[in-house]
């Protein structure tokens, strides 16, 4: 099948909403919300409509599908484009996808409704994940809506435009709906500021059919001045049947979080804990990091198309590292990301998944380590800049190291005789399953001190994980100290 693009740019006019804050295409403002973002601490009204910012003229909408015989474009204002939406298969399912605020974007120029326009440049991740939905599902229609006409002003400017964006949007899919798509059949997902026009544009769509739509995702959405907004003006559980929401930065060292800390939806993902991301911490300064922490989560979900991710419920990420939730029994995974899938029926609660940067799909198996000891000795208590390495050896002789020595504190000052820890292993490393796990000590201080460890349990969080038990026995000083499975010779 070829791939055809239908560029649906919706000629925005300028046209004022009235006094009432009404408008005949895209209805009222609503009272509550010109209290909310015309008041106290907003501050800011929404621009008027068709003129978000009066840089590129408003919303443009680019959908793309499918089509064996079609390849087209359009460019029309919105009453004319009725025989352009006759072309879209209305049985396929529709991805809409919404980005955020783009301040900081780098200034270009483009044409734009026939002008050579000021704007910002469009980030990249909305194409990519468009391009990896068609490289994995035929059957679905994907709607990237720019309004970087609304997003170019300032923050709490942008968040007062995001009802006027969602209202465009809603529009622009009844004209979908009238021709046969099915609520149920509506994906819409946004990052940031994008993540909250998502769940408006749901909330808005359930009030006029009396129905939801079937998923709205949020990606990291924005924090900042949204805890005092209604929840109809934000993502919230009430705007789709399913709603999950994917945290990467719900905690700052420089400013207020970008991201929206607790929960917010039906399922609820913490990538990495969902404060830090570790492919950030490389970077020079703080800020750098923040932001990369924030547009994290749009990488991690356009590899979750083509990457299956196992997430857990879990209480909290200190629980999860620790490894207290470590079985999927009884319905406690799901798949995380586009390919959202819970086992069973349950499918709230707040889940947790690692990634790493070692592979360019960041899918990780997050892998549990459970070390049973004879208690630490005093001596080995004391010891300072001692280095650890676990090595798993495979059954083919594929080697892996892990270099923690963050491990240390936990084995040798404390006195339980079974602790655990998780750690992340790309899903592709294929080193199971394992002949042998090594662990070598550096800098250890004297060659009397009894290493504690007696036997490493290795478990992977996944629906059919790897499992299994490896005993010490090597006791030699000064060379790795090997566990080998009990029915190894």
């Amino acid at each position: 099948m070829l791939l055809n693009i239908l560029g649906f740019f919706i000629v925005l006019l300028e046209v004022e909403a009235n006094a009432d804050g009404c408008d005949g295409v895209i209805g009222c403002l609503p009272e509550k919300y010109r209290r909310v973002f015309g008041g106290v601490p907003i501050r800011k009204k929404p621009l008027s409509r068709f003129n978000l910012g009066g840089k590129s003229g408003g919303v443009i909408f680019n959908a793309t599908w499918i089509e064996p015989d079609s390849s087209f474009s359009y460019l029309s204002n919105r009453s004319s484009t009725d025989d352009v939406f006759k072309k879209l298969n209305a049985k396929n399912k529709m991805v809409v996808i919404i980005h955020g605020w783009q301040i900081a974007n780098t200034p270009v120029k483009e044409m734009i409704n026939g002008k050579l326009t000021e704007t910002v440049q469009l980030g990249t991740w909305q194409n990519d994940l468009e391009k990896v939905l068609f490289e994995k599902h035929d059957e679905v229609n994907v709607v990237i809506v720019d309004w970087r006409a609304g997003a170019t002003v300032g923050y709490r400017g942008a968040m007062a435009n995001t009802w006027i964006v969602a209202r465009e949007t809603v529009v622009f899919l009844k004209a979908f709906i009238n021709r046969g798509l099915a609520l149920e059949d509506i994906h819409v997902l946004g990052h940031s500021l994008g993540a909250h026009v998502a769940g408006i544009i749901g909330n808005n769509l359930k009030l006029e059919f009396g129905k939801k739509i079937g998923r709205v995702s949020g990606l990291d959405p924005a924090a900042p001045s949204y805890d005092e907004v209604p929840g109809a003006f934000m993502i919230d559980t009430h705007n789709a049947e399913l709603v999950d929401v994917y945290h990467t930065d719900t905690k700052s060292r420089l400013w207020s979080n970008a991201g929206l800390p607790g929960q917010h939806g039906h399922a609820d993902f913490y990538v990495n804990g969902g404060e830090d991301q570790p492919r950030c911490k490389k970077l020079k300064t703080i800020s750098k990091q923040e932001l990369c922490d924030h547009f994290s989560v749009v990488d991690y979900f356009v590899q979750s198309v083509k990457s299956p991710t196992y997430a857990i419920r879990c209480g909290s990420f200190e629980e999860f590292i620790a490894g207290k939730c470590k079985s999927c029994g009884r319905r406690k995974c799901a798949v995380a990301g586009y390919n959202y899938q819970p086992f069973g029926n349950h499918k709230d609660g707040k889940f947790f998944y690692q990634t790493t940067e070692e592979t360019k799909d960041k899918c990780a198996k997050s892998t549990v380590f459970e070390f049973k000891t004879f208690g630490a000795p005093e001596s080995f208590a004391k010891q300072n800049n001692v280095s650890l390495e676990l090595k798993l050896v495979s059954n083919e002789s594929k080697t892996r190291i892990i270099k923690d020595s963050s491990l240390l504190p936990t084995i040798f000052n404390s006195r339980r005789k079974t602790f655990s820890l998780v750690r992340p292993i790309p899903c592709g490393a294929d080193i199971f399953p394992l002949e042998r796990i090594e662990i070598l000590l550096g800098d250890v201080q004297s060659a009397r001190i009894s290493f504690p460890i007696r036997q490493i349990k290795i478990f992977t969080i996944e629906p059919r994980p790897y499992r299994a038990k490896f005993k010490r026995v090597s006791r030699k000083k000064n060379v790795p100290i090997v566990f080998r499975r009990p029915t190894d010779k």
